[in-house]
């Protein structure tokens, strides 16, 4: 999760800890949909974030992350805040990662 963070407190704009839904792994991907909150349980109030003035146009602040393994180490691929569809199901093609890591089998 540590390397999804930056990404995300930076678009909250401030600190978080993560509340895991989904995580499935494979040796060199890693697929997760969290739910961020302030430290300690706090809610996140999302007008007080990048996203502000266009939480209307998302479903909630749940992210969803695309992980890579390479070098020793994971990378943040890609992810998104709050989508509205299944925005992640692109990430097979453009990423080459399997269905099944996304859960769309």
């Amino acid at each position: 999760m540590d390397t999804l963070r930056p990404a995300v407190e930076a678009e909250m704009r401030g600190p978080v800890e993560f509340v895991v839904t989904t995580i499935r792994v494979t040796p060199n991907w890693a697929f997760v949909q969290v739910e961020p909150q302030r430290p300690g349980g706090g809610v996140i109030d999302p007008e007080e974030t990048g996203f502000a003035g266009d939480t209307d146009m998302m479903d909630g602040l749940t992210v969803y992350a695309l992980m890579g393994f390479q070098a020793g180490r994971w990378n943040l691929i890609d992810h998104m805040v709050g989508p509205t569809d299944v925005g992640y199901a692109g990430w097979q093609q453009r990423y080459g990662v399997p269905a099944a890591l996304l859960g769309l089998e």
